[in-house]
């Protein structure tokens, strides 16, 4: 948290649109050895995309948020 207070991610410039998600992103999330993006979407009840080519696609305005959190500091917890 920043000193003057308020959320650490407020000059962060949301994305929007469907973006491509590829295994290495999902890594840290703890991927087992053969899981597939979509099984570790579904794992996560994410709602995604593929397309004709296989490739994964995930649109952030469709991932769930705390509305009553997202962009809050902590004091206000």
């Amino acid at each position: 948290m920043p000193e003057t207070g308020g959320c650490c991610h407020h000059n962060v410039e949301p994305i929007s649109g469907r973006q491509p998600i590829t295994l290495d992103m999902l890594v840290m999330l703890g991927v087992g050895a053969n899981e597939t993006v979509a099984e570790i979407l579904d794992g996560f009840e994410v709602v995604y995309e593929v397309d004709e080519a296989g490739r994964v696609w995930v649109d952030p305005d469709d991932l769930s948020t705390p509305s009553s959190v997202y962009g809050r500091g902590t004091d206000c917890l």
